[in-house]
C-alpha cells in the first residue's frame, strides 16, 4: 500500500468518526418536545369527536369545527394543560357525546363493560 492511500484512508476514517461524534451530539441534545407535542395532540383529537361530523375523529376530519377543535388542543397543549383538563372543557362546552371513548371513571367505567 502506498504513503498516499494509506493517508487516505485514514483521512476518510477519521472523518466518518467525526461524522458519527457530530451525530451523536446533535441526537443527544435534541429535544423531543415539539414531536411529543404534535403527537399528543394528534392523539387527543383522535379521541375527539368532530362536532360537526357523524362518525369521524377532530383528527380525521378536515371540517372547519374540527380544524378549530384541533386548534384549541394544540394551543391548550402548548399552554401545558392537562389531557383531562383538555376534554373537560370541551366535554363542558359540547357535552359527552363529543368524547368518542367514554371517560374510564363514573359512569364511563360502566360503559367500558
Amino acid at each position: 500500500m502506498s504513503l498516499a492511500r494509506w493517508w487516505r484512508s485514514r483521512l476518510a476514517w477519521a472523518v466518518m468518526a467525526v461524522a458519527l461524534v457530530a451525530a451523536l451530539a446533535i441526537g443527544a441534545t435534541s429535544t423531543p418536545g415539539a414531536e411529543s407535542s404534535a403527537q399528543r395532540v394528534n392523539q387527543l383529537a383522535s379521541q375527539i369527536r368532530c362536532p360537526g361530523c357523524t362518525d369521524l375523529s377532530a383528527a380525521e376530519s378536515s371540517a372547519p369545527s374540527a380544524v378549530a377543535v384541533r386548534q384549541f388542543i394544540t394551543n391548550q397543549v402548548k399552554a401545558g394543560r392537562s389531557d383531562r383538563a383538555i376534554d373537560s372543557f370541551l366535554v363542558s362546552r359540547y357535552g359527552p357525546g363529543i368524547l368518542l371513548r367514554p371517560p374510564p371513571d363514573g359512569i364511563g367505567a360502566a360503559l367500558w363493560l
